[in-house]
């Protein structure tokens, strides 16, 4: 099997995986937005394929996340929530992430990981507060309240994922399928 059609199979399954993983929520915000193990493939794939594949990988499950029952307001807020905010996870594979055994510490995959989720929360936070602003309480303007509605199911999210990130069997295993061990 040629290079090519093997990143195009680990695309596949992480994005398969994580649409999978989206389904079995463990918590529902009530206006979009779950905090789910959908982020793990994608962040395992993106530090042990690169940004490239991870990015890919992030834009085929935000389309797969749009189609499978999702609202939307307006196409660019489609954009935003889904494909791009997606695609941003993939970017924790533009940290150069090292094994344990390489002189790495575990907690090291922390940073990608939060890169990704940087992104992905720059996107949620702009979508909510350009299109779902009339939701936002009196008192509040829309940057503060889709910061603080986006914060509540990503940093869960976040946490967990980073948690099994660190567990490094995971991505030493991933490594060893991919060859590079």
């Amino acid at each position: 099997m040629k290079q090519g059609s093997r990143a195009i199979t680990r695309i596949a399954l992480a994005a398969a995986t994580a649409a999978v993983l989206s389904m079995i929520p463990l918590f529902r915000m009530p206006m979009g937005g779950s905090v789910s193990l959908r982020a793990i493939p994608l962040m395992i794939l993106a530090l042990t394929g690169g940004a490239r594949e991870g990015v890919m990988a992030g834009i085929v499950y935000g389309f797969i996340h749009l189609v499978t029952g999702s609202v939307f307001v307006h196409w660019a807020q489609v954009i935003l929530d889904f494909p791009l905010a997606f695609a941003g996870l993939g970017l924790a594979g533009l940290i150069s992430f090292r094994m344990p055994e390489h002189g790495c510490r575990p907690w090291s995959a922390v940073w990608p990981v939060l890169l990704g989720f940087v992104a992905r929360f720059s996107c949620h936070l702009v979508s909510g507060a350009i299109f779902f602003a009339k939701y936002a309480p009196a008192g509040w303007d829309s940057w503060s309240y889709s910061a603080v509605y986006n914060s509540y199911y990503l940093v869960p999210e976040f946490l967990i994922t980073a948690g099994v990130v660190i567990y490094t069997p995971i991505l030493r295993q991933a490594h060893r399928l991919r060859g590079d061990q």
